[in-house]
């Protein structure tokens, strides 16, 4: 609080100095770190807002000049209709004493442009680093400062099969995040407990899904007035919003909740046979308080030979419902004696309206005539026909004889046949990229399915050119092998031979050197400029007898103890190791080696005196006379003569030639 006040004081001494006048300045606001989208930027100056120009680069400037008391001025920058905000204090801020309100001021006397600054702050922008800044996240970029949307998170969805009637071999979860592309996102069950999971990376964002099997041959019906669903019937599907990691909740087949959990809605079939209505209408209808007696909005599909049918889902409320077409137009007239009517008075106890009645426990079929609790008994009677029905009981002339074959599975298959041939389906389809160019051409595929992955730039990812969004690589475009390591030649492990920095660069920082006085042995760098003393280890005690005077680290060897080291002096001491004077008693000096040949026995201390042999002839009359030998060995040679055997006079006794040959 102090030093606002001493800036406060400074301030108001500045303006006790300071002369009435016209003053300008130029004010240049940075909002490239900005990261939402930009409106407009206003120069505020106390209640009044002037509008920035934008000068490139996200730089936006503001030319002031008008008449002043003092030359100071406080101000704020606004962008989109909100004032800037600081965390700290610096030196181009100023508080407010009597309201708190943190402003930025200048002295337009001494500076008439401002320094370039940053949004909040007082300094330039740093370098725009656009990217992930989440650091949870799988493309986490440490490096950015400004968070540009693109993470991306693992979400891992889970669905209880359980209560699943219906055929299946594999569930799968799709959605717009992957094009609702059927069986690319494939489920697993690694345990066996009918609860299938997958992890999908997806980025932020709001998503729709629901899950299927077996490529779209079975899917959900989920309920429209759930509370994890969207959308209107029939395109019902679940919702995620993705703002970080996550492990959704396990949810049952067709529902929001867990299996275990009592269902709050079931699927309803509603059939009505109108056969035995004769007033004319176009398109029958169910109406109910599911619905609110909507008139046409949950119209019934026409499945042949006058039967019209639909499935819904409907809450577990007691309901009642009657069927009706066209609006309305007709509807059934139902006998209040029926089982299944529910029977509405008015208050005076008059019949008001009769209509079915509908209590769910369970998925239901509602299969009845027009105007009755039960199902009609028409069909077709021909044994040959597809839509034979053994239970009619008159011939409704709906039978479907066969007609070619109407197998979608079989390259034979027409889409007019009605009742299909099994010999006329010969030759299975098999679906696939039927272009051997692509990565995932099928060889065995006869029935081109637009799924051809064609070559679109490089996938691999040991490559510069890499890119997530290849999802079929061409060699060709792989061009230049990634090496990791430090790009940093200031580095101790600098790497010549890599073209992508992996963050690992060790610089200088200290003395490395076990050399050097200044060695740390936590340094990982070392630097040559840190390291100035070389180390000379010795005994640094002036006392001792071994004192080292240039060492300057003491090695532990300084010798110390004083004594006489001598074990012939009446004096010595074992323990010494700094030589001392030594007291010897009455010697004899002489050799007292007994192997020499001036041994002395009455000697008691070796003068160093001692000879000993060197053999050889010690004669000098012999031709092989040693005169550094000092004892005779035997092998003097003394009978001279000829010793050439070529020669006249040759002595074959003779061991010393004597030149006389």
């Amino acid at each position: 609080m102090k030093k606002l006040f001493i800036i406060f004081s400074i301030l108001l001494s500045l303006n006790s100095f300071a002369q009435p006048g016209t003053y300008s300045g130029t004010f240049i606001l940075d909002l490239s770190l900005y990261s939402s989208t930009i409106s407009n930027v206003d120069f505020v100056r106390g209640t009044q807002n002037n509008p920035m120009n934008s000068i490139g680069n996200n730089q936006y400037s503001y030319n002031f000049s008008s008449f002043l008391m003092s030359p100071i001025i406080y101000y704020n920058f606004r962008v989109n209709g909100v004032d800037e905000s600081f965390s700290v204090l610096n030196n181009c801020l100023f508080i407010n004493p009597t309201n708190n309100d943190t402003t930025r001021f200048i002295n337009l006397d001494t500076t008439t442009t401002a320094s370039i600054v940053c949004w909040k702050s007082c300094s330039p922008c740093v370098a725009a680093i656009p990217g992930c800044t989440d650091s949870t996240a799988n493309n986490y970029a440490p490096n950015s400062n400004i968070d540009d949307g693109s993470c991306e998170y693992n979400i891992t969805f889970f669905v209880d099969m359980t209560h699943v009637t219906d055929v299946y071999t594999t569930p799968e979860v799709n959605g717009d995040f992957n094009s609702w592309c059927g069986n690319c996102s494939s489920m697993t069950d690694v345990n066996n407990d009918s609860i299938w999971e997958i992890m999908i990376p997806l980025n932020t964002g709001s998503y729709i899904y629901k899950f299927s099997a077996d490529d779209w041959n079975i899917e959900e019906s989920l309920y429209e007035f759930d509370d994890c669903v969207s959308g209107n019937p029939p395109y019902i599907n679940r919702t995620i919003d993705v703002t970080g990691n996550q492990s959704l909740d396990t949810v049952c087949w067709n529902r929001c909740y867990t299996c275990d959990t009592e269902r709050n809605y079931y699927n309803v079939t509603f059939q009505v046979n109108m056969t035995n209505v004769f007033t004319s209408y176009t398109s029958p209808e169910v109406n109910g308080t599911f619905n609110n007696w909507c008139g046409n909005c949950w119209s019934l599909d026409p499945q042949g030979n006058n039967i019209y049918s639909t499935s819904f889902n409907i809450d577990t409320s007691l309901h009642t419902f009657k069927f009706s077409a066209d609006n309305w137009n007709i509807q059934e007239n139902l006998d209040s004696a029926l089982s299944c009517v529910d029977l509405g008075f008015d208050s005076l106890g008059v019949l008001e309206f009769v209509n079915r009645e509908l209590k769910l426990m369970s998925d239901t079929i509602i299969d009845v005539c027009w105007e009755s609790c039960n199902a009609c008994v028409y069909g077709c009677t021909d044994l040959m026909a597809c839509n034979y029905n053994f239970l009619a009981e008159v011939d409704d002339g709906s039978c479907d004889l066969a007609n070619g074959c109407g197998d979608p599975l079989y390259l034979e298959y027409d889409t007019s046949v009605t009742c299909s041939d099994v010999n006329d389906c010969l030759t299975p389809i098999v679906t696939g990229c039927i272009n051997p160019v692509a990565c995932n051409y099928n060889q065995l595929a006869n029935v081109n399915d637009g799924s051809c992955d064609l070559p679109n730039g490089c996938g691999n990812a040991v490559y510069l050119e890499y890119s997530p969004l290849v999802t079929c690589s061409d060699a060709s475009s792989c061009l230049t092998l990634i090496v990791n390591g430090c790009i940093d030649s200031i580095a101790c492990n600098y790497n010549i031979s890599a073209n992508v920095d992996d963050g690992s660069c060790d610089f200088p920082n200290g003395c490395g050197d076990a050399l050097y006085l200044e060695y740390d042995a936590l340094v990982t760098c070392s630097d040559v400029n840190a390291c100035l003393t070389l180390i000379i280890n010795g005994c640094t005690d002036s006392l001792a007898c071994n004192y080292n005077i240039v060492a300057n680290l003491d090695d532990g060897s300084c010798l110390t103890l004083y004594g006489c080291m001598n074990p012939s002096a009446s004096n010595y001491d074992s323990l010494a190791n700094c030589l001392d004077t030594c007291i010897f008693p009455q010697v004899t000096l002489g050799c007292t080696d007994s192997i020499a040949i001036n041994y002395n026995p009455f000697a008691t201390t070796n003068d160093g005196s001692c000879v000993y042999c060197q053999y050889g002839c010690v004669d000098t009359l012999s031709c092989n006379y040693n005169p550094l030998a000092t004892c005779d060995d035997g092998t003097c040679l003394t009978i001279y003569g000829c010793l050439d055997t070529l020669a006249c006079n040759y002595n074959p006794l003779a061991t010393c030639d004597d030149g006389t040959c």
